[in-house]
């Protein structure tokens, strides 16, 4: 696949029962999912301009649906997100120092990480 400069949203499904993992393969090697059994959710990557395919290990049928952010208007501060699983929010607009508070109640791995709009 062909992709623009930009920050790429990648929505995966998968129903099998083993291991579900997708690397995008091009410019650099990103890992967008790494997972066992069913998953439902959401990943970026930040990407230069070029050719890329997707390398896929699967034991279920999956699905991807890849939506490239281009001049997407950014949401304003202070901003609320919420879900279930790996998700993305929305660009914010910021500028100067900010304090992140995030509540989580499962009993896995929690991260968040903050990303400007060329994925870096």
């Amino acid at each position: 696949m062909t992709l623009q400069a930009g920050v790429d949203l990648f929505d995966f499904t998968h129903d099998g029962s083993r291991n579900f993992i997708a690397w995008m393969r091009g410019a650099s090697d990103d890992l967008l999912v790494n997972e066992i059994g069913g998953y439902r959710g959401t990943t970026m990557a930040g990407v230069q301009a070029g050719e890329f395919l997707l390398d896929i290990q699967a034991d279920g049928a999956w699905t991807l649906s890849l939506r490239e952010l281009r001049n997407q208007t950014p949401v304003g501060v202070p901003h609320t997100a919420t879900g279930s699983g790996d998700a993305v929010s929305s660009f914010m607009s910021l500028s100067g120092l900010y304090i992140v508070t995030a509540n989580y109640t499962g009993s896995s791995n929690f991260i968040v990480w903050l990303y400007d709009s060329n994925g870096q």
